[in-house]
């Protein structure tokens, strides 16, 4: 589920914001998941900054599961922790400490899991189907740039907060020569792996023959 989470959960983000979900709230941080229309839906926050220091402003990705994965998870937090909580009593095995009752991925040994544990199940099933080892680095390139190859993979927004928009965005009316602020265009693709399109085309899955 980790790894499945991480990759149909549209454009991976960092390893930290799928490693630290919960499936209910906490003092000072809400919970991640939740059910929308059917869906699963997973919250995270835009700003990397807000998600390490507990903060609940700022902008927000939302994730939707497809529906077999959605499935999964609802049972998976419903049926599945519980029912290793019971292994674990029963057999009088060590499991994770009931402090980290809240988040989703964890263990006795590691804690809650890292992004080393995710690019090592990325690594195992990526060398296994394309013979290629992706960690979580080099699956967020190979991501982007099947966004611009697949037509309909990603979706285009405009981004309306103008407050954000610098003087690069400015361009000249072609009639009256008046300077007028450009509204930036957005995709949801590059916003979900939490950087703007910019940072995306400049930085991600560039072609190291043609880097322009």
């Amino acid at each position: 589920m980790y790894l499945a989470t991480h990759i149909w959960g549209g454009q991976p983000g960092r390893g930290p914001e799928i490693a630290t979900l919960k499936h209910c709230d906490i003092e000072q941080l809400p919970k991640n998941i939740f059910v929308f229309d059917g869906q699963v839906v997973i919250i995270t926050d835009r700003d990397k900054s807000k998600g390490l220091s507990g903060g609940t402003g700022g902008r927000k990705v939302a994730r939707f599961l497809p529906e077999h994965l959605s499935r999964m998870m609802v049972a998976y937090i419903a049926w599945l922790l519980l029912f290793e909580k019971v292994l674990h009593r029963l057999a009088g095995i060590r499991g994770p400490s009931d402090l980290l009752d809240p988040w989703i991925w964890k263990s006795a040994e590691k804690g809650i899991w890292d992004t080393a544990i995710l690019s090592k199940q990325l690594a195992l099933i990526s060398g296994v189907e394309i013979g290629a080892w992706l960690t979580v680095l080099s699956y967020r390139h190979v991501a982007v740039e099947m966004g611009r190859k697949i037509k309909g993979l990603i979706i285009r927004q405009m981004d309306l907060e103008a407050a954000e928009a610098d003087s690069d965005n400015e361009v000249a009316d072609p009639i009256t020569g008046e300077r007028r602020r450009q509204p930036r265009v957005e995709y949801v693709w590059d916003s979900q792996a939490t950087h703007g399109s910019r940072i995306a085309r400049g930085y991600y899955g560039v072609n190291l023959q043609f880097p322009n």
